[in-house]
C-alpha cells in the first residue's frame, strides 16, 4: 500500500534534510547533556515508556525527536534491541534507597514521613522574571548574604529502612488476599496478554502516561457508584542494580537508577453474579516506574487494584474496561496507537481509489434502482 512513496525517494531526501538543518540552527554539537539538565522528567517519561533506563541516551533521542516523547521511545527502543544482553538484576522494594515517601492514608505512618525534593506543596504560579522565588518570604539575595563565604550546603547521606505503609492494614486482615505476582520480561514474549498480573503490571511500567493517566482517571469515575482510591504509600529512591561476577561468583554493585513505587487500596465490595458480598476487605493495588514522574506510578497502581478487584469477582459479574487487563493492554500501548495515527500520513491513495470506485459503484446501482 505504501510502496508508492518510495517513488519520490528525492523529495523524501530533502524533506529529512530540511528538517536536521532546522534542528542543527538552534545550535551546534551535542545538546544531549542540556536536555537532561533542563527536562529531567520528561527524560525519566521517555525511558519509562521505553522500559530503558539509560538518561545519557535517552536525552539524545529527545533532541533527536525535537521533544516528541513517542519518537523518542521508538528511538530508544530501537536502539536496546540491537545491545546483547548481559546478565539479569533482581531487587525488590526493600532494596530501594528511599528519597521520599509519604503516607497520605496515616498522618503518622511507621517511619515517619519524608517528602523529599518536591514541588507538590509550593504554589503553581509561573515565574515570569527568570529568577529563584523564596520558598520562606526572605529573598534570595538576602539569604545569600546571611551565609558565610565561602559556606557549603551540607547534605547527609541516610539510608532509611521504612516498613510499607500498607503493612499495618495486611496485619488487621484488612487487605484482600492476592496470587503472588512473579516477574515477567515482556521483551521475550508478543504480548503481555494473558500472561498473569506480573506482566500486566511491568506493562503499565512502560505504559503512554497520558494514556495511563487518562485512563486511570475514568476507572475511578466509570461505573453507577464512583470509589475513589486512597494512596497508601509514594517511595521513591535509588535503586542498586547487583550482578553476579563472571569470575568470583559474588555479588557485585554496579549502579543504580531513579525508581518511584506506589501502593494504593480500593474500598469497592467484590460480589458475585447474583450481587451477593463475597469480600468487605480493601483490595490493593501496586505500581512502579523507572524515574520520578510520580503520576506513573500512581495510575498504574490504580489499574492494577481494579483488575485485581475484577479477577476476584465471580463469573458473570458484570464489568467495565478499567476492570479487564486485555482491554486496558490495547488502549495503553503508546507505541501500537501512535503508529497507527501517525501512518494515515503515508500514501493511501491506492487504496482510497478503491474506496471511491466501491462507493461510485453504490451510487449508480441505487439511482438505477430508483429510475
Amino acid at each position: 500500500m505504501y510502496t508508492t512513496v518510495r517513488e519520490s525517494q528525492g523529495a523524501i531526501n530533502a524533506s529529512a534534510d530540511l528538517l536536521e538543518q532546522q534542528r542543527v540552527a538552534l545550535g551546534e554539537g551535542d545538546r544531549g547533556a542540556a536536555v537532561g539538565a533542563l527536562v529531567p522528567l520528561l527524560v525519566d517519561q521517555v525511558m519509562a515508556e521505553a522500559g530503558v533506563v539509560e538518561p545519557r541516551v535517552a536525552a539524545k533521542a529527545v533532541d533527536q525527536a525535537r521533544g516528541d516523547v513517542s519518537r523518542a521511545v521508538s528511538l530508544l527502543r530501537s536502539w536496546v534491541s540491537c545491545l546483547p544482553r548481559q546478565d539479569t538484576s533482581s531487587a525488590g522494594w526493600r532494596d530501594i534507597e528511599v528519597e521520599r515517601r509519604i503516607t497520605p492514608a496515616f498522618s503518622e505512618p511507621d517511619g515517619g514521613q519524608y517528602l523529599g525534593a518536591s514541588l507538590d506543596y509550593a504554589p503553581r504560579l509561573l515565574n515570569l522574571d527568570g529568577a529563584e522565588a523564596p520558598r520562606n518570604g526572605t529573598p534570595r539575595d538576602e539569604a545569600a548574604r546571611d551565609e558565610p563565604t565561602g559556606a557549603q550546603p551540607e547534605h547527609h547521606a541516610e539510608t532509611l529502612t521504612l516498613p510499607r505503609g500498607a503493612a499495618r492494614l495486611e496485619q488487621q486482615d484488612l487487605i484482600a488476599a492476592t496470587e503472588p505476582t512473579e516477574p515477567v520480561d515482556l521483551t521475550r514474549r508478543a504480548s503481555a496478554a494473558g500472561a498473569g498480573r506480573g506482566a500486566f503490571q511491568q506493562f503499565l511500567s512502560r505504559a503512554e502516561t497520558g494514556a495511563l493517566t487518562a485512563l486511570a482517571y475514568t476507572a475511578v469515575r466509570e461505573g453507577p457508584k464512583q470509589a475513589d482510591p486512597t494512596l497508601v504509600e509514594l517511595r521513591a529512591g535509588q535503586l542498586p542494580v547487583t550482578l553476579t561476577h563472571p569470575r568470583t561468583g559474588n555479588p557485585v554493585r554496579v549502579g543504580t537508577f531513579p525508581v518511584t513505587t506506589c501502593e494504593l487500596v480500593l474500598y469497592h465490595v467484590q460480589v458475585d453474579s447474583s450481587g451477593e458480598h463475597t469480600d468487605s476487605r480493601f483490595t490493593l493495588g501496586y505500581g512502579a516506574t523507572a524515574g520520578r514522574v510520580e503520576r506513573r506510578a500512581i495510575s498504574a497502581a490504580m489499574l492494577d487494584a481494579r483488575v485485581t478487584r475484577a479477577s476476584a469477582n465471580s463469573p458473570g459479574t458484570t464489568t467495565l474496561p478499567s476492570d479487564d487487563d486485555e482491554w486496558l493492554i490495547t488502549a495503553l500501548d503508546g507505541q501500537e496507537a501512535t503508529g497507527f495515527v501517525e501512518h494515515l500520513k503515508l500514501a493511501h491513495h491506492v487504496s482510497f481509489a478503491s474506496d471511491l470506485d466501491r462507493v461510485r459503484m453504490v451510487g449508480e446501482r441505487t439511482e438505477e434502482g430508483e429510475g
